[in-house]
């Protein structure tokens, strides 16, 4: 993702992507601002999902996705990344609990690159609502196949739990969940599905386009969005308000 620091600001002073000659600001880009990050944020965000993706299972997740072509998912993963490890800054989450939301976001759509799901998210069939599908079917299987990927890899056993409890999980936390969080990774989870609903209304879509007003986009999470830090997470993002993990999510 390209992040566009204005060069003025100092640390502790709000991020502020600002619009290029020729390149306006992205929907991404004008939620970033809106969630008033610092720039240290912004730069710490951006150095932490650099060092985790340089980890040989992510390494080896990218080199996949890109022998089958899905740029576009790996793109969305890093955005998705960004929130995550962005929300998990504002909450004051230690950086221990970062680098599993950036690993966790960077893995969540692994099990599309399972050629029988790959398929179907190309397909774009899969997003016709109310109109139940093999296809909508067989999408639903893509957390579960992503976890059984995560769970293959060279990592260490507690990073394989945690990344495989996000990938398994992050389609819970919508009014029509598929998949689960195992018991302990909740809040990781959710801050992934959270993120990834973000990403999902911000962005241009092979069946829509990006919203571009973020009261719209509040709207449209809180539809959708279902969870128990649900209330945490709309105020965190949309209306500034900052909350210490430790008083708020133990």
């Amino acid at each position: 993702m390209e992040t566009r620091l204005n060069g003025y600001g100092e640390f502790g002073q709000p991020y502020e992507a600002v619009a290029l000659p020729g390149c306006p600001l992205s929907s991404v880009d004008r939620m970033f601002n809106h969630m008033r990050l610092t720039e240290e944020d912004a730069t710490l965000a951006g150095s932490i999902i650099d060092t985790v993706s340089r980890e040989e299972p992510l390494q080896l997740l990218q080199s996949r996705m890109r022998q089958v072509d899905e740029r576009e998912t790996l793109e969305q993963s890093s955005r998705v990344a960004f929130f995550a490890v962005s929300i998990g800054q504002l909450l004051g989450l230690p950086g221990e609990d970062l680098g599993m939301l950036a690993r966790g976001a960077l893995c969540h759509d692994a099990g599309k690159s399972v050629p029988r799901i790959l398929k179907y998210v190309r397909s774009g069939e899969q997003y016709e609502k109310d109109k139940p599908s093999h296809a909508m079917t067989t999408i639903k299987e893509h957390p579960r196949l992503g976890s059984k990927l995560v769970m293959t890899s060279n990592w260490p056993q507690y990073i394989k739990n945690a990344v495989a409890a996000i990938t398994q999980g992050h389609h819970m936390f919508q009014k029509n969940p598929y998949g689960v969080a195992p018991k302990g990774y909740t809040l990781w989870a959710e801050i992934v599905s959270f993120s990834d609903k973000l990403d999902a209304f911000l962005s241009d879509r092979t069946w829509r386009p990006a919203l571009l007003d973020i009261p719209n986009v509040r709207i449209a999470i809180d539809d959708e969005h279902v969870g128990p830090y649900k209330e945490i997470l709309m105020m965190l993002c949309f209306d500034g308000v900052r909350f210490s993990a430790q008083d708020y999510l133990n």
